[in-house]
């Protein structure tokens, strides 16, 4: 099964081949492969799969707040959370101004407008 992570490191030079290239903060999809790796891509681009070190991430598990839906969102693309207007969501983190890693209540998780939801529960 697909989890959320968060890059604690940047794996940026000298990687063997196969393994996925991040920074650390960036949001990682990954599932397990073996005792020391997970196989995962980026939630920005979710086509690019590579094997990430499992002690250069941290599976994001807690809420850091919730929000409400202002507006349904059925029409998504790769790595966006489809929702429903007025569903209360967990936001996992922050990427940056525009989105937000969401995850709904059966668990499903993925990138969010921020302008889609709102603090007024």
């Amino acid at each position: 099964m697909k989890r959320p992570f968060v890059a604690l490191y940047d794996n940026l030079e000298n990687i063997n081949e196969g393994e996925l290239e991040f920074r650390e903060g960036d949001v990682l999809v990954c599932e397990e492969h073996d005792d020391d790796w997970m196989m995962g891509s980026s939630i920005m681009n979710m086509q690019i799969m590579g094997l990430v070190a499992k002690n250069y991430i941290q599976e994001l598990r807690d809420s850091i707040r919730t929000v409400r839906a202002e507006y349904a969102n059925q029409e998504v693309a790769e790595g966006e959370l489809p929702f429903e207007e007025n569903e209360l969501l967990n936001v996992l983190k922050q990427i940056d101004d525009d989105w937000y890693v969401c995850q709904r209540s059966n668990g499903q998780f993925g990138l969010t407008p921020v302008n889609y939801v709102t603090d007024d529960l």
